[in-house]
């Protein structure tokens, strides 16, 4: 082989590993951030909608396994769709029944009547929670309008009732934690369920989380029940400590929720209990100059808490403005201190307090529900999120949150409400 032949081997190999190593690379880089510009090329694909990100946990753990690309339901169009040869979903229910926020726009139009794929196999993977009425509802339902369209179905529906990330066994987005009790405190007095917070010292001090994550607790053995408790983290590392705000839950039956009362009853100071601290990335910050709308209640100030510590954290940031609701003016006033101060300093530009009983002598016009605050306050939200603002809803889910939605679709219309679920700018942490 003559010197020129051998550069030029050298030269094409060079070029050969160079475009190979860019494909793999763009490879990875497309399954780890579950978006996909170009589909074209894909022949079979994995898409997830999820909420706390479960599901896309699965979904990017289905797609290394078989080699293929994991995108969010949100990044998906019905072309996507129909230039693929075999689609496997996976997706949790939210709510009632409900699609995940990620996964509505994509749901709706797969309902139109001019959707078809004829040539399109699928499978479904759904998730859900025994414990409610509508188990996987959202996974059957999209089962039946991928039928309507004329898809075939290569695998019956797999269901899964309540997996977790630590099943998943993700090590990337779920770490271990150990953790101290060193402070047990009630935040309200009076007939209201117990509302408490708890203070524990982060054992592991390599761990690390941010506003809107969550941490997961497993059950003693000795309480024979394997499902994990998950719970909003109310702190930011910067504290130096792990915080939570517990509300003591009441079943039907008078009796208190098992994990609630071992959080708030059984655990003493100086107990040391085993967790997972879990990304929760719909709650994450977007960025730190944009108005925040935060609307919560009861134990959703967790989830407030930690969003405006990281703020304060970062110094210069965007106005919050809190709408908070509780129970009774004179008895629930959980971190009310603590809240004063935001607001004297600067921190919150506006806090709104409402209470669902009050007294008799207080004005019966008085709004008592955050979602009448909503209504109430109707020009000056849609002012402030017209800044590029961000909503973010905490707390129980059949209590607060569906009236809360249903209070900022009638706000903003269908049109600019969906664009705020499009935009991620509309973030539910509810439970």
């Amino acid at each position: 082989m003559s010197e020129f032949q051998s550069i030029s081997l050298a030269l094409f190999l060079t070029v050969a590993w160079a475009v190979w190593a860019a494909r793999v690379a763009y490879v990875q880089r497309r399954k780890k951030s579950g978006k996909l510009a170009d589909l074209s090329s894909e022949s079979s694909l994995i898409a997830f909608a999820s909420q706390t990100g479960t599901a896309e946990l699965l979904a990017k753990k289905l797609a290394a396994q078989q080699d293929c690309a994991a995108v969010a339901f949100d990044q998906l169009t019905l072309e996507h769709m129909s230039a693929l040869e075999n689609i496997t979903f996976v997706v949790s229910t939210y709510g009632d029944g409900e699609p995940p926020d990620n996964g509505r726009k994509l749901f709706k139009q797969l309902g139109r009547s001019s959707v078809h794929f004829p040539r399109l196999k699928f499978s479904v993977v759904a998730l859900g929670d025994k414990t409610y009425p509508d188990f996987c509802a959202f996974g059957y339902a999209l089962q039946q309008r991928m039928l309507q369209a004329g898809a075939t179905e290569f695998k019956s529906i797999e269901l899964h009732d309540r997996i977790t990330a630590e099943e998943i066994g993700t090590a990337n987005h779920v770490k271990p934690v150990s953790l101290r009790l060193i402070r047990q405190q009630r935040l309200n007095k009076g007939p209201s369920d117990g509302l408490f917070e708890l203070e524990f010292e982060v054992l592991d001090k390599t761990a690390v989380w941010q506003a809107g994550d969550l941490v997961d607790f497993k059950l003693p053995n000795a309480y024979q029940d394997p499902h994990m408790r998950t719970y909003s983290i109310a702190s930011v590392p910067e504290e130096g400590v792990l915080k939570l705000i517990v509300r003591q839950y009441k079943q039907e039956n008078g009796e208190f929720g098992v994990c609630s009362k071992w959080l708030t009853f059984t655990l003493t100071e100086g107990d040391v209990v085993d967790g997972y601290i879990r990304e929760n990335k719909v709650c994450h910050l977007e960025d730190m100059h944009s108005p925040i709308l935060k609307i919560a209640t009861g134990s959703g100030l967790a989830g407030v808490r930690s969003q405006v510590m990281q703020r304060k954290q970062n110094g210069e940031h965007g106005p919050i403005w809190l709408i908070y609701g509780e129970r009774y003016p004179e008895q629930d006033e959980p971190l009310a201190d603590e809240l004063q101060q935001w607001l004297e300093e600067g921190t919150l530009k506006q806090l709104d307090k409402v209470f669902s009983r009050q007294s008799i002598s207080q004005s019966e016009t008085a709004p008592r529900y955050v979602q009448d605050k909503i209504a109430e306050q109707a020009q000056e939200i849609q002012k402030f999120i017209q800044q590029n603002g961000h909503i973010y809803v905490c707390g129980r889910h059949h209590s607060m949150g569906v009236e809360v939605d249903l209070a900022l679709q009638k706000l903003f219309g269908e049109a600019e409400y969906e664009r705020l679920v499009d935009e991620h700018r509309y973030h539910r942490d509810t439970y």
